[in-house]
């Protein structure tokens, strides 16, 4: 047995050395539990666009989280200029979309693409592109792609070019009818993106948590191409690869009327200047 006096331990046999020796390793154990704790410990923004505090997820936690937004002529007039000194660094502009209803395959650029890349250019702001795609067979996802390639050509798009695979949320729509399988969803999206890899940029593909996981085989993408994620949380429990989330279609940007998509961009490269951020692209 032993007894505990104010600052002194009276020894009474030998059984106190282990039971210190314990005591010791416990407390070791404490420290060491709570300075992973803080290692690891998640960090948060706070978006000035919403208002609202968005966890990032421990893997990002040496990456810069970096504010941009994506644009469709939906839009209407776009300040980039205004949208800049609002914090935001980079912009995805739809360059066109496939025609979602059944009665046939139609491919249409966006009135507002080219004046909205040059705008965005001219405001420093990175720019890269989407189209949104119905494509319910491989040969539909390349002329897809190979329909927005064929104009951004002539601009700095050094962010990915990317596929927005979505369904339309209508019967009507066609890729909401077609009941395609998980498998044939990810040929389309690997076909349209290795025209995008053959034309030399760096190739994305754009969905929703619940697409991600349901309608494609997601790690099969992720792990050639980048995965822009659009959750609607403030604390995504999205576990696969992504490195672009879109956490809100809600946002308020100076220089955009009305609702505005918000996204984070989650860099990490310590080699180069942030301004303007170059990614990996053609240009």
């Amino acid at each position: 047995m032993w007894t505990l006096t104010i600052g002194t331990v009276v020894r009474k046999d030998d059984n106190l050395k282990g039971l210190l020796k314990i005591i010791s390793l416990l407390m070791v154990m404490l420290f060491a539990f709570q300075g992973a704790a803080v290692v690891f410990a998640a960090t948060a923004t706070t978006s000035p666009y919403t208002n609202y505090v968005y966890t990032h997820q421990t893997r990002f936690d040496d990456y810069e989280k970096i504010n941009g937004t994506d644009v469709s002529q939906h839009n209407g007039t776009v300040d980039f200029n205004k949208v800049k000194a609002a914090g935001i660094d980079f912009v995805f502009v739809r360059v066109g979309y496939t025609g979602y209803t059944k009665s046939r395959f139609s491919l249409n650029y966006d009135t507002n693409y080219a004046t909205y890349i040059q705008n965005a250019l001219n405001a420093g702001l990175s720019v890269g592109v989407y189209w949104y795609s119905h494509a319910l067979n491989e040969s539909e996802a390349r002329q897809e792609a190979q329909k927005m390639l064929s104009v951004i050509k002539d601009y700095n798009i050094t962010l990915p070019v990317v596929m927005d695979y979505e369904f339309a949320d209508t019967s009507a729509g066609r890729l909401d009818s077609a009941n395609l399988s998980k498998s044939a969803m990810t040929n389309n999206a690997l076909a349209f993106l290795s025209e995008v890899d053959k034309a030399g940029y760096d190739g994305c593909l754009y969905a929703n948590a619940s697409f991600l996981q349901d309608n494609l085989n997601a790690s099969q993408i992720s792990s050639d191409y980048k995965i822009w994620l659009a959750h609607y949380t403030t604390n995504t429990s999205y576990s696969g690869d992504f490195d672009f989330w879109q956490y809100s279609h809600n946002g308020k940007i100076d220089g955009i009327s009305g609702n505005a998509d918000v996204n984070f961009w989650y860099y990490q490269n310590k080699t180069q200047e942030l301004s303007p951020h170059i990614y990996t692209g053609k240009a």
